[in-house]
């Protein structure tokens, strides 16, 4: 069942001071967070109020190979919602639908690579030898004009494969994962 606003409470570690980032979390679903305040000399303590947040996968493209199965989510390059991505990546990422009879689906809100030098493209199916639906070679635009890039495959996957120089990195791309259900018969 998970956490629920009454608990299991399970303290975050190193969170100490005022101001504490949570960033251990990958998976999506509702949290619950309260803060207890101890007064280390007499042993009282006291709680806030619980506060919910709502969370989202985040999926960070890196070198290698990688795969995931998700329908909710956002795809980052290996610099993340706010750094620029690292040189001389090399990856591919391939996203297959949690739901059945489903086909994933991104949607980019950001994108800027190197358009020389950067390749980034999207391959409709589970690997780089599947029909490939986008290349960004010479293209700085978002993918698909901003407009969703949804699988057509059987299995409904999509893999998105990126390669940096060394000369110049930008801001990357972020990207929403979902999954749209396929139409029947």
């Amino acid at each position: 069942m998970g956490e629920t606003a009454t608990g299991p409470w399970v303290d975050v570690a190193g969170a100490t001071s005022a101001s504490t980032n949570i960033t251990a979390i990958n998976t999506a679903g509702i949290r619950y967070y309260r803060m207890r305040v101890l007064c280390t000399a007499s042993q009282l303590e006291t709680f806030s109020n619980v506060v919910q947040y709502e969370t989202r996968a985040i999926f960070l493209m890196g070198n290698g190979s990688q795969s995931f199965t998700a329908c909710e989510g956002n795809f980052y390059d290996n610099g993340g919602a706010t750094g620029n991505y690292t040189g001389n990546s090399n990856g591919t990422m391939t996203f297959y639908p949690a739901s059945p009879n489903s086909s994933v689906q991104l949607v980019f809100t950001s994108f800027n690579v190197e358009s020389c030098c950067d390749l980034f493209y999207i391959y409709n199916g589970n690997s780089t030898g599947a029909t490939q639906i986008y290349s960004s070679s010479g293209y700085t635009g978002l993918p698909n004009g901003g407009l969703p890039i949804m699988s057509s495959a059987a299995d409904g996957s999509l893999t998105v494969r990126f390669s940096s120089d060394g000369s110049v990195q930008y801001d990357g791309w972020a990207a929403t994962i979902s999954c749209v259900a396929n139409c029947a018969g």
